[in-house]
């Protein structure tokens, strides 16, 4: 049995098109994978630098609260009272003498292999029993 041909045989180039649509559809089914593959490692590196800053604000609450610890320690034992005793009085009474430091958490450092210390600053007030008390926990720079 013969097959008919149509009308185009002048061009054989056109008459011949079995796998043309197979190409096109393989062509579109790979955009579209690229596409949403591109969408994915986006998504994903969001999420991952999110992440991190996550877990860097919850190390530095906790350094935080580490420092907060160890200077109402010190502040208990008088060690901060003594300090603050050994220097002089400013000749401007508006401005408190002051204490500060750095607290470092060498366990937390090891843990994250980053530099992590906390600052405090403790100055005195009006009040002769009221102290002032400045914490900052920081993670790496």
């Amino acid at each position: 049995m013969k097959h008919y041909r149509p009308a185009l045989s002048w061009c054989p180039r056109l008459t011949n098109r079995h796998g043309a649509a197979f190409l096109l559809a393989i062509y579109v089914a790979s955009l579209m994978l690229l596409l949403l593959g591109g969408v994915s490692l986006q998504r994903s590196t969001a999420e991952a630098r999110a992440s991190q800053v996550s877990r860097d604000l919850n190390q530095s609450f906790w350094i935080t609260e580490a420092t907060l610890d160890r200077v109402m320690i010190e502040f208990r034992a008088g060690t901060i009272q003594a300090l603050m005793a050994a220097q002089p009085a400013s000749a401007n009474a508006a401005t408190p003498r002051c204490v500060g430091g750095n607290v470092t958490d060498a366990q937390l450092s090891a843990t994250t292999s980053q530099t992590s210390a906390g600052t405090y600053r403790v100055c005195e007030t009006q009040e002769p029993a009221l102290y002032t008390l400045e914490v900052l926990g920081q993670i790496g720079t």
